[in-house]
């Protein structure tokens, strides 16, 4: 939901730059769209990003704040950090047996082009 980024922000030349917006406007698309998800999933996640350059401002708190309202009244919200989102993911889907998984942090700069190419399967550019 990338949609407050656009709140009150005009980003001259910028094709997908709508201009001006009322954040009443985004707080309607927003309540829907919670709505629906709520009416058709038994659990979905709603993530809510806010640009740094409106979100501090009085009627964009006023917004999240009548938003929050309107979420908490539906039972069995549940608000949580990204990282456990992330968690919660990968215990329901585990990875499948034999996928090539990233490597632990710094290892990928002590290898050679040639080993990381290996053990993708590549030759060159083209797959072996």
């Amino acid at each position: 939901m990338g949609l407050i980024q656009c709140l009150q922000m005009f980003i001259k030349n910028n094709a997908n730059s709508h201009g001006w917006v009322n954040p009443r406007d985004i707080e309607d698309i927003w309540r829907d769209h919670f709505d629906y998800f709520y009416r058709e999933y038994d659990e979905f996640i709603f993530p809510i990003t806010i640009h740094p350059d409106v979100s501090g401002r009085p009627h964009v708190l006023l917004m999240h704040e009548r938003l929050i309202e309107h979420i908490n009244k539906h039972e069995g919200v549940e608000w949580v950090t990204m990282e456990y989102i992330c968690d919660d993911f990968k215990k329901k889907h585990p990875y499948p047996a034999g996928a090539l998984l990233p490597s632990p942090p710094g290892e990928i700069l002590t290898k050679s082009k040639e080993e990381v190419e290996k053990e993708m399967g590549y030759k060159g550019k083209e797959k072996a």
